[in-house]
């Protein structure tokens, strides 16, 4: 893939996979951890300690410290799944999204074969981008992240097989490990999505559930043809 030169305030979708398509997350506590460590090290600031009290600080206390810290990236909408991961980004800083994702890779990997007693490398590659060049492509890219939850269900909404539409709004209100339900909700333990992005872009959650269903029905624009994963 051609270098991607990143610009800062621009949005990017960045995802990753493991190597030789291998699950790189086996239990809640793996992906409890990625986002946990998402969140910390999308801070300028932060310095890594072995001290899990340090950590734990950090993160009960984010709400109200949050505006202590110098993010790398505003993290917009996220996904992650058995064997990859999807975000969408927007650098806020020169060379935020190269230095956090390098972070955020080499600290879960480390993590990662550690607790399993492997060496060599856990993802196929540093990462893959892509520019969101139009107000469109944003409008419809974080729908699309959210919905590839729905691979884990056999919903066909790659091929705009949708049977159940109110199925499958449970099915992404129940999985835990993407960004859907703090757009519906607002919530979230902390403060790793900024919510800038949802208020600008949709209208309210219904116009957000809209582009959900626009996607799997298949209504959704050329341009956004592609399968990453």
């Amino acid at each position: 893939m051609r270098k991607i030169e990143f610009v800062s305030g621009e949005y990017y979708h960045v995802y990753n996979r493991g190597v030789d398509k291998r699950c790189m997350f086996d239990t809640s506590k793996d992906y409890s951890r990625f986002l946990e460590s998402a969140y910390l090290f999308n801070d300028e600031k932060y310095q890594h300690s072995s001290d899990p009290l340090d950590k734990m600080v950090l993160l009960t206390g984010s709400h109200v410290f949050g505006g202590e810290r110098e993010p790398h990236v505003e993290i917009a909408a996220y996904c992650l799944m058995p064997n990859h991961y999807h975000f969408l980004v927007r650098q806020l800083r020169e060379g935020g999204i190269p230095r956090f994702f390098h972070k955020l890779n080499k600290g879960y990997s480390r993590y990662y074969n550690l607790k399993n007693k492997r060496s060599g490398s856990l993802f196929e590659s540093k990462y893959k981008a892509k520019h969101i060049n139009s107000q469109s492509y944003l409008s419809h890219i974080a729908p699309y992240i959210h919905l590839n939850s729905l691979d884990l269900t056999g919903e066909l909404w790659r091929e705009g097989v949708v049977e159940n539409w109110d199925l499958i709004e449970l099915s992404m209100r129940m999985y835990e490990w993407s960004g859907h339900n703090t757009y519906l909700t607002g919530e979230q333990e902390f403060p790793l999505m900024t919510l800038d992005f949802f208020k600008n872009t949709y209208k309210d959650q219904d116009d957000y559930l809209d582009y959900l269903k626009h996607w799997a029905l298949r209504e959704k624009p050329a341009l956004l043809g592609y399968v990453t994963e």
